[in-house]
């Protein structure tokens, strides 16, 4: 009961915090330009994460160094947890995200701020190609590109398998991939409303360049750096 407490005085700030900045993000928007909006939600995504900290324990600790310049961001997905952390970690970012996110009031509307890669998912061959269009414009603009290649959140302990979507990416970017892998899923499971106090770990590969390697190679290689990473967390847990 304690912890379903504790989760709703978290969403209840969540809510607050979001329509605030969510609503002050519409206004300031149209006279910044889009590295400075990203900025802008990276200081909420940092309320976020602080005030889950305060409400529920949960915190959090960061292996490994952001590269610099542009790169594809990838790793696995178990919880909103990593999409927050990403979006101040890696700046300026911009997230591949399902269309029908943007919808959702204040929330969408600040991610429609960070020029995000909005996709129809039920369009998988147009999907892709967008992905690799618009992700190529943004590296080259500066941005980094988040993608998720399990397409879905997953269970604690469970990683799906990988499509070839960041893979893709920076081979046609000639961009390198960031991994990582982390246990997010564990203390703030995105099937759950109460959330379990504890340190999520987060671990940052070395990037892993294209040169070389078709998209399949690559995917691979990626794939199979997330889950030994994965192991690695969960061992030691």
């Amino acid at each position: 009961m304690w912890s379903n407490i504790r989760a709703l005085v978290f969403y209840f700030g969540y809510a607050i915090l979001t329509i605030l900045q969510g609503s002050f993000g519409l206004i300031i928007a149209f006279f910044l330009p889009p590295k400075l909006r990203n900025d802008y939600i990276a200081l909420w995504c940092r309320s976020v994460l602080w005030w889950l900290k305060i409400t529920c324990g949960v915190s959090y600790t960061i292996e490994g160094k952001i590269p610099k310049g542009s790169f594809v961001v990838a790793g696995n997905h178990q919880s909103p947890w990593e999409t927050i952390l990403f979006q101040f970690l890696v700046s300026p970012i911009s997230t591949v995200l399902k269309k029908e996110l943007l919808r959702i009031p204040f929330f969408g509307w600040a991610m429609a701020m960070m020029n995000p890669i909005a996709i129809n998912r039920e369009d998988g061959r147009g999907a892709a190609k967008q992905v690799i269009r618009e992700g190529k414009e943004h590296t080259e603009a500066g941005f980094s590109v988040l993608i998720f290649p399990e397409g879905t959140r997953q269970i604690y302990g469970k990683i799906g398998r990988f499509n070839r979507g960041a893979a893709n990416l920076a081979v046609a970017a000639n961009a390198p991939i960031l991994p990582f892998a982390h246990n997010g899923g564990k203390f703030w499971p995105s099937k759950s409303f109460a959330k379990i106090p504890g340190n999520i770990q987060c671990i940052l590969g070395e990037p892993i360049s294209p040169e070389g390697l078709t998209s399949r190679e690559l995917n691979h290689k990626l794939e199979q750096w997330v889950e030994e990473a994965t192991d690695r967390i969960n061992s030691n847990n």
